[in-house]
């Protein structure tokens, strides 16, 4: 049994896959939405919030995308 500190939930994403058959744009703008939920709740970390938006620009490299998704909005709870 051994420790490694670093994340290893990174994922290939392929055609085939779930999240590959989404609309990217959508996706992103998801995850976006996501990001924006969780830091407003933690108080906007700015650690966070950075690692969140160096996230995004790998995914949008990624989907070889060049432009900024909207992020979908949801009435507050």
């Amino acid at each position: 049994m051994a420790y490694l500190a670093e994340p290893l939930n990174i994922h290939r994403r392929h055609d085939r896959s779930v999240t590959g058959s989404l609309d990217q744009k959508s996706h992103l703008g998801e995850i976006a939405m996501m990001h924006d939920l969780i830091s407003k709740r933690l108080g906007r970390p700015l650690d966070l919030m950075r690692d969140q938006r160096s996230y995004r620009e790998l995914l949008k490299k990624q989907f070889g995308l060049t432009t900024r998704p909207r992020k979908k909005q949801y009435p507050a709870p």
